[in-house]
């Protein structure tokens, strides 16, 4: 399912601001609209999850999506 990116001000998250039901979804849906590039969220520039994968002969290779 895709999610929406909510912007949070520094208002909602200071001293003594009301916690508030859309306060706690934009806390909880963020990082997958983060994940899902959704439009106005910030974009990670590269593959976050650049890494080996472990082959059952024991052996190892770069994700196909992972960078050179």
């Amino acid at each position: 399912m895709a999610v929406s990116w909510t912007t949070i001000t520094n208002a909602q998250v200071a001293v003594g601001a009301p916690l508030t039901t859309a306060l706690m979804t934009a806390l909880r849906d963020n990082p997958e609209g983060i994940a899902q590039r959704a439009a106005g969220a910030p974009k990670i520039f590269g593959v976050p999850y650049d890494f080996q994968e472990f082959t059952t002969n024991g052996t190892w290779t770069k994700p196909a999506n992972a960078e050179t």
